[in-house]
C-alpha cells in the first residue's frame, strides 16, 4: 500500500500517462476506445537479433522492449526516469495454471534511464525483478485501504505489457488457433500497449483513445519504436545524448511523416 502510494505521488497523486499527447487534457475527458495494431512489426530474425543484443547488454527481450519505451519517454518528455504499469500474472498453484479467467494485475515500475540503451536495458531487467513483491497487491484495493470513500472507477493508467508465447508448446499453431489482442470500444482515456513475442516474430498493439493527436502519435511512438530497435540490431547499442540532434529532429517532425502499416480493429 505504501509503494502504491509513493509511486501515485511521483504522478501527483495518479498513475503514469503515455509518452505523447492523447489529447484528453481534462480529468474527466475520454473518447471512444479504440484498437490498432501494428502484426508485423518485427520479423523472427529481427526478434532474435533484438533478443540477442539485450542479453549481451545483460539484459531480457522483455526489459529491452521496456527500456526502448523509456528511452522514448526520455526523447519526449525529458525525464530520467521511467515509469508504467505493467502486467504480471497472480497464477501460483497448479489448480490456476488450467483455470480460465483473467488472473492479472498491474504493478508500478520505475527504472532510470541513462544515455544508452545498454545502461538501460540492465536497470529495466533489475526494476522487473525488484517489483515482483507488488503482484499481491492490486492498486485499486490497496487505494481503498487509504481512502474507504474512493469512488468505485478504477484509476487511469498507461499500462506496458510483454507476453512471449513462446513459452507455450504449441506456440507456432497459435495464429492457426485464432490467436488475437482482445479490446474494447467503451469510452478511454488511457493508452495500454502490448509487445508480443509470436510465431512468425513480434507484434506491436495498443488500446487506446480514439483522438486526433493519438491518431498522428501513436505512429510517430510505433516508428520511435522500431527505429531505436534497428538501430540497437545493427550496432549492439543506442545512445540518444550523442546522437541528440538526430533524435530530435525524428520527434519534431513525426506529424510530416506517414504512418507506418497499421490496421484499426
Amino acid at each position: 500500500v505504501v509503494e502504491w502510494q509513493r509511486f501515485q505521488a511521483l504522478h501527483g497523486g495518479g498513475l503514469p500517462g503515455f509518452s505523447f499527447a492523447t489529447g484528453l487534457a481534462e480529468r474527466d475527458d475520454f473518447a471512444p476506445g479504440c484498437m490498432t495494431t501494428i502484426p508485423d512489426f518485427l520479423s523472427v530474425e529481427e526478434s532474435d537479433a533484438f533478443e540477442a543484443a539485450c542479453k549481451t547488454a545483460g539484459g531480457s527481450l522483455s526489459a529491452g522492449f521496456m527500456a526502448v519505451a523509456g528511452l522514448i519517454d526520455r526523447l519526449v518528455r525529458g525525464s530520467d526516469s521511467f515509469t508504467v504499469c505493467t502486467p504480471r500474472s497472480t497464477r501460483r498453484s497448479p489448480a490456476e495454471h488450467y483455470t480460465m479467467g483473467w488472473f492479472a494485475h498491474p504493478v508500478p515500475l520505475e527504472f532510470s534511464v541513462a544515455d544508452t540503451f545498454a545502461d538501460t536495458v540492465a536497470v529495466a531487467r533489475q526494476a522487473n525483478k525488484d517489483v515482483r513483491f507488488m503482484i499481491g497487491v492490486p492498486v485499486y484495493p490497496a487505494q481503498k485501504v487509504v481512502d474507504p470513500k474512493l469512488s468505485s472507477m478504477p484509476p487511469e493508467m498507461t499500462s506496458l505489457s510483454f507476453i512471449d508465447t513462446r513459452l507455450i508448446p504449441t506456440y507456432r499453431d497459435l495464429a492457426a488457433h485464432g490467436f488475437t489482442v482482445i479490446g474494447t470500444r467503451r469510452n478511454a482515456k488511457s493508452v495500454h500497449y502490448w509487445v508480443n513475442r509470436v510465431g512468425h516474430g513480434t507484434t506491436l498493439n495498443f488500446m487506446h483513445p480514439d483522438t486526433p493527436d493519438l491518431a498522428a502519435g501513436l505512429p510517430a511512438f510505433a516508428d520511435l519504436f522500431r527505429r531505436i530497435i534497428d538501430e540497437v540490431i545493427t550496432t549492439g547499442d543506442c545512445n540518444i545524448t550523442r546522437d541528440q540532434a538526430h533524435w530530435q529532429a525524428v520527434v519534431d517532425a513525426y506529424q510530416a511523416r506517414p504512418a507506418p502499416q497499421m490496421r484499426a480493429a
